[in-house]
């Protein structure tokens, strides 16, 4: 029986990090820089700095706040913790993607990106300070969202990424069923009122 509990434990402790905010975040640069128009090569090119900003820089500074135990885990469990270390990160992480967006993108594809990014610091932030949305959640829909904009809803299966991580962060009991429910929906009602407002972005 404990065996059987510490594999659930670890296999979702593995998916939580695969499908991490992180990760998710920098394949979706990769794949919306390659339809944008900057070619597969530039990408490449570019895609280590976007790694350096958006996967390495915030491991590096979680784990140097871990090491210093100025935050108690990797899952920022602690309120305080989360309201003083992660809106800095996040925020500067993002401002460096949509600025990489902004010199190598076209027009459609960096106003896009503005208000996704949006959708995600709105969400996160409310997370971050009331401990009431799964951050997982938020991205993965961003994330999943954004591919089908882009794709014209070619690949709406992504979508069914969102079970594995909703039973990840269940199991890891990380959230409540009600704080990964409304890490799915708010970022939805956010996208579906900016494409009412905005309208379908024109992305070739």
């Amino acid at each position: 029986m404990g065996n059987s509990k510490n594999f659930r434990e670890n296999l979702a402790f593995v998916i939580s990090r695969v499908l991490g905010p992180l990760p998710l975040i920098c394949l979706l640069w990769l794949v919306v820089a390659v339809k944008s128009g900057i070619g597969f090569y530039k990408a490449i090119w570019v895609y280590p700095v976007i790694f350096i900003f958006t996967i390495a820089f915030p491991v590096l500074v979680t784990t140097y706040l871990i090491a210093t135990k100025r935050v108690s885990g990797i899952e920022w469990k602690n309120i305080n913790e989360r309201k003083k270390y992660l809106p800095p990160i996040m925020v500067f992480s993002l401002l460096i993607l949509n600025f990489l967006t902004y010199l190598l993108t076209d027009q459609t594809t960096f106003h896009l990106g503005l208000f996704l990014s949006g959708v995600m610091i709105i969400t996160v932030l409310f997370w971050i300070f009331n401990k009431k949305i799964s951050a997982h959640m938020v991205v993965s829909v961003v994330v999943f969202s954004a591919i089908n904009l882009y794709f014209h809803l070619q690949f709406l299966w992504v979508f069914l990424l969102i079970i594995p991580i909703f039973w990840a962060r269940l199991t890891l009991n990380i959230h409540s069923k009600k704080q990964l429910l409304a890490g799915i929906f708010i970022p939805l009602i956010y996208i579906f009122l900016g494409l009412l407002l905005f309208g379908w972005p024109r992305v070739p």
